[in-house]
């Protein structure tokens, strides 16, 4: 019977998976990403049709503003 193989560490785990597509993770993401912000701040400057104001719906108005809440939604940017 062969004997199992012993699972790599999660650190050389971490780097296997660096180390494929390295060019792509390393100029790729960042450059969509570039790309990505400048045409949503680009549209958001010169929209393409008229601006249209969406009124308050009864949950907009049941949920309030909670400035504690700004901290987890800041945080899904930070690997941005």
């Amino acid at each position: 019977m062969p004997s199992p193989r012993a699972t790599p560490s999660w650190f050389r785990q971490l780097g296997a998976r660096y180390a494929s597509h390295w060019a792509l993770k390393t100029f790729g993401i960042p450059l969509f990403i570039t790309g990505f912000f400048a045409a949503y701040f680009y549209l958001l400057r010169h929209p393409v049709f008229e601006v249209t104001i969406i009124p308050a719906t009864a949950l907009d108005r049941l949920i309030s503003f909670q400035p504690a809440a700004l901290v987890p939604y800041v945080s899904l940017w930070l690997y941005v």
